[in-house]
């Protein structure tokens, strides 16, 4: 069974995820990513900390946001440990793609820095011009 709880942490929101992601539980798990996006929280930390499975569907929905977050001038950092979880990210070269940490602090910390940069100066959330 899929669940995901979102929280605010400073500038940055954790959406945390247990269970597998797969098929069945992309379409919820991109909506509640998506809409965080759009309501302007573009700095994410997504914590895979109770994650056991991730199929392709599930890198797809990654990949996806983290595409829409820095198109808002946003960030995505995934916080990861099982191993499982790790090795689909390495083989797929994903873990070259995202910062990939073993804890949502040192996920938090990680966006940190860029996240309290962009909103001092306004950025976060406004679409880059194409």
């Amino acid at each position: 069974m899929f669940e995901v709880e979102v929280r605010q942490q400073g500038a940055r929101t954790v959406v945390s995820c247990s269970g597998e992601i797969d098929l069945m539980s992309t379409a919820e798990f991109r909506t509640v990513i998506s809409d965080q996006i759009v309501e302007g929280r573009v700095h994410l930390v997504i914590d895979l900390l109770g994650v056991t499975f991730v199929d392709s569907a599930g890198l797809g929905v990654l990949v996806a946001a983290r595409r829409k977050a820095r198109a808002f001038k946003g960030s995505l950092v995934l916080a990861v440990d099982h191993p499982t979880v790790l090795r689909v990210l390495h083989v797929t070269a994903l873990d070259r793609v995202f910062p990939v940490v073993p804890t949502v602090e040192a996920a938090l910390e990680a966006s940190g820095a860029e996240a309290d940069a962009a909103e001092a100066a306004g950025l976060a959330g406004e679409p880059e011009a194409v």
